[in-house]
């Protein structure tokens, strides 16, 4: 049987491949190109820019597998300490990684309507796909947040560096959670979540640099 601690290393190997294409996927890109406001200027540039649009489109297709990946280590490093912690952040994490793939068929409809002629007509698309998008986003956002939380229990369990690591974690997820309800009940951009990543990063050099985890 592999030890604990290899489990870990590689959730953190796809934590860490799921932070480099989310940034330029799920960040960069969108930052870019969209402009949810203003459905011509989204469709100028990303009629412009289509090869970055597309590449946008590739690295969050990435940062899901990596997410499925993360999941399936996750559930065999938890797993070793509690059974239903760790299939709850299995369940969670997959959840959020299906809904972020299917949102990506928003903005493949993004790319297809900008290689249109512009009208109103195209213009309406590009605005319904743009809010789509962001619906998609913010949804499965809100499973990125509750994924963190039976790890964040698990180490909060622990002693020392880990129990503070679990407590980063469980303000992760809050700032997830925040973000990501605000916006679908009231469609309100908080970002509190920009504040609140330590944990994630924290939660990742803990696993990268295990050895043998003792529960």
């Amino acid at each position: 049987m592999q030890s604990r601690g290899h489990y870990a290393r590689w959730a953190g190997i796809s934590f860490l491949a799921l932070f480099i294409f989310g940034f330029y996927g799920m960040g960069y890109v969108p930052n870019t190109l969209f402009d949810y406001s203003n459905a011509e200027h989204s469709y100028q540039q990303i009629a412009a820019q289509g090869q970055l649009h597309r590449q946008g489109i590739i690295a969050t297709v990435f940062m899901n597998i990596a997410s499925l990946f993360l999941a399936l280590f996750s559930y065999l490093w938890l797993g070793q300490f509690s059974k239903s912690l760790a299939l709850s952040t299995a369940i969670l994490l997959s959840c959020g990684a299906f809904i972020s793939l299917a949102n990506e068929l928003n903005s493949y409809a993004l790319s297809y309507w900008s290689q249109q002629s512009f009208s109103p007509q195209v213009a309406g698309q590009i605005s319904f796909y743009l809010n789509q998008y962001r619906f998609g986003v913010y949804l499965a956002t809100v499973f990125w947040g509750l994924w963190l939380i039976p790890p964040g229990v698990a180490l909060i369990l622990k002693r020392g560096l880990a129990r503070i690591i679990g407590l980063l974690l469980m303000l992760s997820a809050l700032g997830y959670l925040i973000d990501s309800l605000a916006y679908l009940a009231q469609d309100k951009l908080l970002l509190v979540a920009d504040y609140t990543f330590l944990g994630e990063v924290s939660f990742t050099l803990y696993m990268l640099f295990q050895k043998k985890a003792r529960y």
